[in-house]
């Protein structure tokens, strides 16, 4: 786990699958218009699946969650992105987002993919996100030279 501080405010995150709770999670998606009524048999199997960063408030209680499909190695398709509406506006999407990017090395992936809600688009252009069509959803990463750049 690693702290985060923002406004005065200590946010914990975690990649650990132990931590996340899951029938809170279930909750969270049940409530998007991608996954209602998704079971938790189904929600703790995408969790087991997936890369995940789940954050947490000073009280230990899980305040947001995201995962990523991914080899880890080429390519992520970052998908479940969701934070608490009481914790909303605190950046805590980004963060979870940057540890996803910046820590795991997604960055030096040839591919990253998502879909965007209209009011997430400017968060993920922020994070070099662009779109791949106008009229779609879909937003990308690619970058066909990163193992010409990325070479040890």
């Amino acid at each position: 786990m690693s702290i985060a501080k923002k406004d005065n405010c200590n946010f914990t995150f975690s990649s650990d699958h132990n931590d996340v709770d899951v029938k809170k999670v279930q909750f969270w998606l049940c409530e998007c218009s991608w996954s209602k009524a998704i079971p938790v048999s189904t929600v703790e199997k995408m969790i087991k699946s997936s890369f995940c960063v789940s954050a947490f408030n000073e009280n230990n209680e899980q305040i947001g969650f995201s995962r990523a499909i991914t080899d880890y190695c080429t390519y992520a398709y970052i998908c479940d992105v969701y934070v608490d509406q009481d914790y909303r506006g605190n950046g805590i999407a980004r963060l979870m987002l940057n540890i996803m990017l910046e820590v795991n090395d997604f960055r030096k992936f040839k591919h990253l993919s998502l879909i965007a809600t209209p009011e997430s688009q400017s968060l993920y252009e922020s994070l070099m996100f662009k779109k791949t069509h106008p009229d779609l959803p879909h937003m990308e990463i690619c970058d066909l030279n990163t193992y010409v750049k990325n070479r040890k």
